[in-house]
């Protein structure tokens, strides 16, 4: 019986030893950042694909992003967080050239949404949605959503 808990303790200090190592590499790396790959995507704007995109981004990113107050995504603290993790805010994404998304292509947006990376090479957080599998329809609704910069449509 005391071999197997030194064998278990063995064990347990080698994890320890892992994630530390792990945790220490991260820190001192910080996040991976990618040579940005131009991507060739075509914008097909209609007043149906805004409407579908309307919706989409209502279930995908007002969780997140949507301040209850003005009916726009211009982010905000995220609540639910864990203590642990500090204070967090999502993102602006309306847009706002200097706060938004107004500078950003259709492309960097599509880039984003399939990969997780910005349009700086930078890798989005963890808990950014990443919709490698995205119908190319509802990538287009998405994004003819957010150009559109409508108010997000809220339940009283």
């Amino acid at each position: 019986m005391k071999k197997a808990f030194k064998v278990l303790a063995k064990f347990l200090l080698v994890l320890v030893l892992l994630i530390g190592s792990y945790l220490v590499y991260v820190s001192v790396k910080g996040i991976p950042s990618y040579e940005v790959q131009p991507i060739s995507f075509e914008l097909q704007s209609t007043p149906e694909a805004i409407d579908r995109g309307g919706k989409l981004v209502g279930l995908l990113c007002a969780g997140c992003h949507l301040n209850v107050e003005t009916g726009k995504l211009s982010g905000g603290r995220m609540l639910e967080a864990p203590a642990e993790f500090g204070e967090i805010y999502s993102q602006n994404i309306t847009q706002d050239k200097q706060y938004g998304i107004g500078d950003w292509s259709n492309e960097d947006l599509v880039r984003l949404l399939r990969t997780g990376i910005k349009k700086d090479g930078i890798y989005a957080p963890p808990y950014m949605a990443k919709l490698p599998g995205l119908a190319d329809s509802d990538l287009n609704a998405i994004i003819s959503f957010l150009n559109s910069d409508n108010d997000m449509v809220t339940a009283d």
